[in-house]
This record gives structure tokens, sequence and C-alpha cells, in this order.
């Protein structure tokens, strides 16, 4: 709207001018012409100051008046509370809600041009930090904004923090599902120990992402040793995860920065590995074809022998389209690779669009599922859309292995199958052998799954390979045979 009476008061000005040059040099009268061209200009841009140019990012929408510190993020005052402000450059509706955790309480709130809003926090010294998501709409377009809140307390207040029993050799326990005899921040204390334990054994591992659940702390009977088992959620996948070790205080007080050692550690997230769908199971890999893959460096693209290759040019060449973009071979799997543009059609586009997707794919399949090269299977990956950081992930990889493809129906368009399959082409997820979905993308762009309501996005999670996990999160990138 802002658009068109940009363009209505440009062409009445030009025509102002036009008419007035007329008069001027042809000595006619068009004062009539005149006056409707000026009525014209003056009501377009009386009009335009009420409508906004379109935003081009969430800067367009929202100002945040308050200063970040210097941790990058925004600190609480003694007590773990923080005030949010900020000013509404337009008209527009405000939510504030935790992308990652379904439990953490959504606040909207429509605001008016020039309006400025408050939003208050709090963190615990338990949380340590909070990662909220902070999503502002523009008409039809949605932004968002990661804010991070950081607990400043200062939980020393000139009082020191002590271990208790430390130098005793008595047995207790201080912590559990039954007993509570810690104060606040021992508590918090024990907690940090334990995270601290746990980034510290693995360090490729999100700390952010793992939400504490409970602890369990015993004093054993060895001086200055106590017993931790710290249990944390994946935010994303929602799986618990524990870990127990034996914490060794190097003093009494565990307040502020107190260092320490432990030994005795054992935990199920070291058979995990972070991706941005969250944590997965590392699955030991057995094919031959594999370790080879692995040695050189995990799913890296691998030619096909000389004798294929012009056939694999040509599927590359052939199957190019609005929706693919070629094809090739990873880890000896015949992949065909979705354009980017398909993120926000095909994934993120209408139920319409979504189905259409699917169905290239089902027709894809039947097309070149009796290949050769398509002995090992076939991979469809891409549609993918720019992160926070710049980098660029998938929206979708589908992984059908050589027993998958055989037990399919036949898609042809003649078929009994295909008819009745038509109309809910989501049924192509079960046959997958590994598919990946970007759920959080689906909630940023169309708010809901669309097509994929119902459906699982994620498929044999804790059996995916290392080689296609690496393909599904974008660390590696196939790219068109050309």
């Amino acid at each position: 709207m802002y658009k068109l009476f940009a363009y209505l008061f440009y062409i009445s000005l030009i025509a102002v001018v036009g008419t007035a040059i007329t008069t001027f040099i042809l000595k006619k009268s068009t004062k009539k012409y005149l006056w409707i061209s000026l009525g014209v200009l003056v009501f377009s841009f009386f009009i335009s100051q009420f409508f906004d140019e379109p935003a081009d990012s969430i800067k367009d929408i929202i100002k945040i008046t308050s200063k970040k510190s210097d941790t990058g993020g925004f600190d609480t005052d003694e007590k773990g509370n923080y005030v949010l402000k900020g000013k509404a450059l337009r008209n527009t509706t405000v939510t504030i809600k935790d992308d990652l955790d379904d439990n953490y309480p959504v606040k909207t709130k429509k605001l008016r041009k020039n309006q400025n809003f408050k939003y208050k926090f709090h963190v615990t010294p338990k949380e340590g930090s909070l990662d909220i998501n902070l999503h502002a709409t523009d008409g039809k377009r949605s932004f968002k904004r990661d804010l991070d809140f950081y607990n400043n307390t200062d939980t020393d207040d000139g009082e020191t923090v002590n271990a208790p029993y430390y130098n005793t050799t008595e047995g207790h326990v201080l912590l559990s599902s039954d007993v509570d005899k810690l104060n606040d921040d021992q508590e918090n204390n024990f907690y940090e120990f334990a995270r601290a334990i746990v980034q510290k054994e693995n360090p490729k591992i999100k700390m952010s992402n793992l939400k504490n659940s409970t602890l369990y702390v015993e004093k054993l009977k060895k001086k200055k040793s106590y017993k931790l088992i710290y249990e944390c959620i994946d935010k994303k996948t929602k799986k618990s995860f524990k870990s127990s070790m034996t914490l060794i205080p190097d003093d009494k007080e565990i307040s502020g920065d107190a260092t320490f050692e432990y030994k005795d550690y054992s935990s199920d997230l070291s058979e995990y590995k972070q991706t941005n769908g969250g944590l997965v199971l590392k699955t030991a890999e057995s094919s031959s074809v594999t370790s080879q893959t692995e040695n050189s460096s995990s799913a890296t693209e691998q030619k096909a022998p000389a004798d294929n290759t012009t056939k694999l040019r040509k599927i590359s060449k052939n199957i190019k389209s609005d929706t693919f973009s070629g094809a090739n071979i990873q880890n000896s799997v015949l992949t065909f690779i979705i354009k980017d543009d398909e993120a926000y059609t095909g994934i993120g586009g209408f139920k319409l669009e979504q189905k259409q997707l699917l169905r290239e794919i089902e027709q894809t399949i039947q097309k070149y599922r009796d290949n050769p090269l398509a002995s090992n299977g076939m991979i469809f990956t891409g549609a993918r859309y720019e992160l926070d950081d710049g980098a660029k992930s998938p929206a979708i990889t589908f992984y059908f292995d050589s027993a998958a493809l055989s037990s399919m129906p036949d898609f042809g368009m003649k078929s009994a199958d295909y008819s009745k399959e038509y109309d809910d082409p989501t049924r192509l997820l079960d046959y997958a052998t590994n598919h990946y979905i970007d759920g959080m993308f689906l909630k940023n762009v169309i708010k809901s799954k669309g097509i994929y309501e119902g459906k699982g996005l994620i498929k044999n999670g804790d059996e995916t390979p290392d080689w296609l996990i690496d393909v599904e999160t974008g660390d590696t990138l196939p790219k068109p045979l050309k």
C-alpha cells in the first residue's frame, strides 16, 4: 500500500510540472488539469504518511534501547532480574518465546508506532543464562532476533558459600528427590560444577541447548569428595541425559571462581553428537566405503568411477529444473540437490507447494530407482536457508537405502498406487530410511508444520550415520556435477 501511494505521488508530481510547463509554453489555460493534479499530489502525499515502507529486517520494526554488556548479551541485576526496553518503529505484533522450549510462557503484545515497551525477565543462578527469541511482524512477514540474558547475581554478598562436611569422613546424602539439605547458593554452585565438568568432557556440545533437570549430591566418606549425578534435557530433541562424577573442590569455599578436580566421570552424552537438530547418537560405520570416507574426511563427496561419470553428468543435466539444481554421488549414494528457493516454497510454502515438492521427489525416485548409480540408494537434500551466523543449513534431507527403494510401490503416473498416494504424498516419509525436516524453520516461516502436521520430522535420528548427519547439518555440502 505504501508503494501504491508513493507511485501515485510521483505520477501526480510529474503531472503538475507537465501541466505548468504546458501552460507557460502554449499559453493555454490548463487550470482545470493543474488543480486536479495538485489535488491528487496532496492527497497521495497525505495518505502515504499513514503507511510504512515494507521492512527489510527487524531493525526496521523495533528498536531495543537497552544496552548490551561486555558479554554480548544482557546482564541481570544482583537479584537476577532484567527489564528489556525498546520502541516500536511501526505498528507491529511482538512475541517473546523460547523456540526450543515449548514450556516457556509465550508473551504477545500488539504495539502502535512509536509506542515504548518493556519486558521483565528473571534468570536464576541455577539457570545461569536464558536464551529467548523475539519475533516481530510486518504484515505477513515475520522477523526474529535472539536475546541472551546472563545471571549477574553476586552469590557472595560478603559471605562465603561453603561445601557441607568438607573435611569430614562422614557420608551424607545432601540433595536427592527425597532429601534437600543444601541452601540455594550451595545447590546452584553444585549445578555449576556439574555443568562445567560436562562441558570439559564434551567441548563440542552446546551447553546452552541443555536444560537442567535434576541433581543428586552426596558427600562421600573420603574427605573433600562429593558424588554428583547430573541430569539434563536437550531442548530440541527432548532427550534426557545422565552424567555421573566425583567432585573434589580445592577449597571448602565453593562460591565465585572456585577451582576443583574431578574423577570417575561417565555419561551417555559421550555417545552423542551435536547437530542443528539437537544431539544425535553417533553410529559406528561398518562398510568399507564409509571407513575409507571417514579416514579421508567424514562424508566427503566421492567421484563416480570413470565409466559412470558420463552417466552421472547426464542425470545431473536432465534433473535440472525449478526444483533441482543437479545431482552427484555422496558417500557412494546417488544424491539429488534441491534448490535453495525451495526452502520458502516447497518446505515453507503453502500446502499445495509442499505437496508438489514431495511429488517431484516421488517421480524422480520412480525414474531413477533402477539406474545402476542408485544401487546404494538415493539422497534428496538442499532447500538451504541462511542461519544467524551466515552459514546455510538444509531444510530437508531424505535418504532411501537400496532396501527402501526396492520396497516402495510403483509411483508411475498410470499406476493405481500413484492415484492412491497422490492426495497424501507425505506417505513418502514412511518409506525413507532416514529423513530430517527442520521443524524450527517451519515454525519460524509458516508458524506450523503444514502438511507435516502429525508426522515425525526426524526418522531414525539415533541411527543416523555420521556422514549423513554432516549432510543434514550442512557441514558437508553436495554440489551438482557439471
